[in-house]
């Protein structure tokens, strides 16, 4: 005996139309609903600005001229509401329009209301077709992003205890290592690093791009903080035979999170030795006033290659390096960008190729 499945229930389609006119609500919300849709009704702007706060729409059909807030307004509010999803939104007016006003707006389209209510409701249908591939696409991207997270989360342990056993190697702790093993295993050392750096890289960008990054704010001395990344850092540039150094050595405090601050530091410092073959990097601390707000200012500089100028306005988005053998994944600076901005501040890079590049970071110094 075959046993049989339930059929799968589509769920109805839910619309919003807002206009203060009886007469066109009542013709419109009888021509869906004859097509399965469920409709809700709001008679000004903010009604609806309210309905949406507690049950969202697939899609709003929304009247231009309205007493006290317009249909244009109403559109830009929703758009600018960051914790809405994507709402497809059309404009209906019995005046004249600038289709520039309504893209502008936000809208998606505009229908005149002497319209065919056929045609309404084809646009509608093709609209709410719209609305359903975008959701599906974004939710196919958010289960990748969280089967990437879950991926580097389960790499990061094992590469932390791979670290930790090839240094206790180095060290001797499993007896004398030939002299001719110390070369390769300082390059497994390293390569393991290099792993693990993009590892916490990657969890950190998707915690500051999902929003579920909590910084712990107290006061943190830059200076101090600076001398700690040049100390970690100066084995890389001794390599190098590149000179560290840290300007300005007066106190100067922000309320920040130290553990980002230093990952911050050391990513633009790190970068900075990686891209520069003679001459110094130098991290330069000073306090500036702007439009009665005091500011830290951090630069970090160096004489190295450069950035083209073609490729400064990117820097700092997501996944973009630049053409040589020694750029990253992309992600360093992008990084860096959402640290500066999570505590408040804004970061801006100057370059000139064969003659250096300057990161020079602000952020709100502490009273």
């Amino acid at each position: 005996m075959q046993s049989s499945s339930a059929p799968s229930v589509v769920p109805v389609k839910q619309i919003l139309l807002v206009d203060d006119t009886p007469s066109s609500l009542h013709l419109i919300e009888d021509a869906l609903q004859r097509q399965g849709y469920q409709v809700a009704i709001a008679q000004s702007g903010q009604e609806a600005l309210t309905r949406i706060t507690t049950a969202l729409p697939d899609l709003i059909l929304l009247d231009v001229v309205m007493p006290e807030m317009d249909g244009y307004e109403v559109t830009r509010q929703i758009h600018q509401n960051s914790a809405l999803p994507f709402i497809p939104i059309v404009l209906i007016t019995a005046y004249d329009y600038s289709i520039v006003d309504v893209f502008e707006a936000g809208a998606i389209d505009i229908i005149e209301k002497s319209g065919r209510l056929e045609e309404l409701v084809a646009r509608v249908e093709s609209l709410l077709t719209l609305k359903q591939n975008v959701d599906t696409q974004m939710q196919i991207s958010e289960d990748r992003s969280l089967m990437m997270v879950g991926l580097t989360h389960d790499l990061k342990t094992p590469l932390i205890a791979a670290n930790q056993i090839l240094e206790q190697i180095q060290a001797g702790s499993y007896g004398n290592t030939l002299l001719d093993l110390q070369p390769p295993l300082s390059q497994l050392v390293s390569n393991n690093q290099t792993m693990l750096n993009l590892v916490e890289t990657t969890l950190e960008t998707y915690q500051y791009d999902t929003q579920n990054k909590a910084l712990v704010l107290f006061p943190v001395d830059l200076v101090e903080l600076s001398r700690e990344v040049l100390s970690d850092l100066r084995s890389l540039a001794t390599q190098k035979e590149l000179e560290l150094r840290l300007s300005n050595s007066a106190p100067l405090e922000v309320m920040g999170d130290r553990l980002e601050l230093y990952r911050l530091l050391t990513n633009l410092v790190s970068n900075a030795i990686r891209f520069t073959d003679r001459g110094f990097v130098e991290i330069r601390l000073r306090r500036s006033s702007e439009e009665n707000s005091q500011w830290a200012t951090i630069e970090v500089i160096d004489t190295g290659i450069g950035i083209p100028e073609a490729q400064q306005e990117r820097v700092f988005d997501r996944f973009t390096s630049s053409q040589s053998s020694r750029s990253g994944t992309g992600l360093g600076l992008y990084l860096c960008r959402q640290i500066v901005e999570a505590h408040g501040g804004r970061i801006e890079v100057r370059s000139t190729t064969s003659q250096g590049t300057t990161f020079i970071i602000q952020i709100p110094a502490a009273e």
